[in-house]
């Protein structure tokens, strides 16, 4: 029997699991140090006040009459016929306690307005007891209602009117300034190419992960995390294998596709390609994207960045 050479064992690679759960290690490590260094991270009570739109006048005070809802949800939904752009109005009374920044924009990632791929979906927020207002503003309509423009439609039309008490008015000048301004620089048939898409749901995914389930992390205590870590790591493996199927089976068809063009015959020499973790990778994926998913009833799954400007009367 031959002997193994003395620096055998140094050379056997470390477990996939070692890798997960120093990575989890990691990842806590990291989400108490932050919750230490920004305690207002893990409590954003403004956002978890805020709930999806469920038509583009929303009163929650019953301000305006309802034969005024009725004539602006009337004009929205005309304007959103004619153009595809999904402009919404939403009426408070006070802000929401915490930045009002938070609020606004946890509603409009959970309306989801505007087309998927387009982002053209814009809200106005009024708190009346405040007497401020907020435009939040869809990606695909950043470079038409850009922050100047949204604050001068809301200095110019909507403060005057509002401090002298015609809100029916002012209302009514503002969304037709806006709507002016998007039918007239706005092509709603211009889609975006595929990269500033994908750019675009990156960050509004990262800003839904900020304020939606950066707090439950937080709140875990330590037995809780041990649990969530336990069938992370399994979760991990899984998909990790996964991953190595595909890439090897990239490997595997850029180097037969190599050889024929060099005139070769083709060989499988990458490993084994595990089509049972492809599968069960491909099924998580699928799993997530529903559940991040969830439906309004005028959404058109549009994305929101914070774009916008804010004005009192």
């Amino acid at each position: 029997m031959r002997a193994k050479p003395p620096n055998a064992a140094s050379k056997k690679s470390i477990p996939l699991i070692v890798w997960i759960w120093l990575g989890l290690l990691a990842f806590w490590l990291a989400v108490t140090a932050v919750n230490a260094r920004y305690p207002t991270l893990a409590h954003p009570a403004s956002a978890s006040n805020a709930g999806a739109l469920t038509s583009y006048f929303n009163d929650h005070e019953h301000f305006f009459k309802a034969g005024e809802i009725e004539n602006f949800n009337r004009l929205l939904a005309d304007f959103d016929k004619e153009t595809s752009t999904q402009i919404a109005v939403s009426v408070h009374g006070s802000a929401p306690r915490g930045a009002v920044e938070e609020f606004t924009i946890a509603t409009a990632e959970r309306s989801r307005l505007g087309q998927k791929g387009q982002d053209n979906g814009a809200i106005l927020f009024l708190f009346v007891a405040d007497k401020s207002a907020r435009f939040e503003v869809g990606y695909g309509l950043e470079g038409v209602l850009t922050d100047f423009k949204t604050k001068q439609i809301l200095d110019q039309q909507l403060k005057p009117a509002f401090a002298r008490g015609e809100y029916v008015d002012g209302l009514n000048s503002s969304l037709q300034a806006t709507l002016a301004t998007v039918r007239r620089e706005y092509q709603a048939v211009r889609a975006p190419g595929w990269f500033t898409f994908a750019a675009r749901r990156v960050m509004s995914a990262a800003m839904r992960v900020q304020r939606e389930a950066w707090p439950f992390l937080s709140a875990m205590n330590i037995g809780e995390r041990l649990l969530a870590s336990f069938f992370a790591s399994l979760l991990g493996v899984g998909v990790a294998r996964g991953v190595v199927s595909v890439a090897r089976l990239a490997v595997l068809f850029l180097r037969g596709a190599g050889k024929l063009i060099q005139g070769k015959p083709i060989s499988t020499d990458v490993g084994k390609i595990d089509a049972a973790a492809m599968f069960d990778t491909l099924k998580l994926i699928v799993v997530f994207a529903v559940l991040l998913g969830g439906g309004v009833v005028i959404a058109g799954d549009g994305g929101f960045g914070g774009a916008g400007a804010a004005s009192r009367w």
